[in-house]
């Protein structure tokens, strides 16, 4: 082999891998496979919330700008987290339905990528006996964001407020899941 083709086999590997890479792109699906292999094959800090805050979901126009140091391509998750687990399962015999409006806004540096709302929970994990909630899971989105995966971060601002309990102290916490 010669220089000259040598160095053209160079240049078509280089410049791909710094457009994906140097540029800040990365195909969406390296997220949801590398969610399916983490089904199977769980790093110990896998589950460590890479947001945790106490965030107002009782205030009109409140908004939280976050950033996702994540370390995993993978699926992740809003919660809305109780720890006194004082969320009710069931109110007047009908499941508890989250009544607020909560927009989502990603960015990647300072530019939008993509936006969602909040307005039902997905799921939630029960305490026992199943009279209340430990948390309910709101959203979940897959890192890479639109095929973005630098210096990414999360705007959530609060468009209708819930109407439970106002001194019942919620949290947020965004993490990794296996949830589909």
């Amino acid at each position: 082999m010669n220089k000259k083709s040598l160095a053209k086999k160079i240049i078509i590997i280089l410049v791909p891998i710094y457009i994906i890479f140097g540029l800040g792109y990365l195909p969406s699906i390296i997220g949801d496979i590398m969610h399916i292999k983490y089904l199977f094959s769980t790093p110990k800090d896998y589950w460590q919330d890479i947001v945790s805050d106490d965030f107002d979901f009782y205030t009109k126009g409140f908004s939280q700008t976050y950033d996702l140091n994540y370390k995993y391509f993978t699926l992740y998750s809003i919660d809305m987290v109780d720890e006194n687990k004082k969320l009710p399962y069931k109110i007047n015999g009908e499941h508890y339905k989250f009544d607020g409006k909560i927009k989502v806004e990603y960015f990647s540096g300072k530019k939008l990528i993509k936006e969602d709302y909040i307005t039902k929970w997905m799921t939630g994990g029960y305490s026992m006996p199943f009279k209340y909630m430990k948390y309910y899971e709101l959203l979940n989105f897959t890192i890479p964001i639109n095929n973005h995966f630098k210096n990414l971060n999360i705007r959530l601002t609060v468009i209708q407020p819930i109407k439970y309990n106002s001194e019942n102290k919620l949290k947020l916490s965004i993490g990794s899941t296996t949830k589909e």
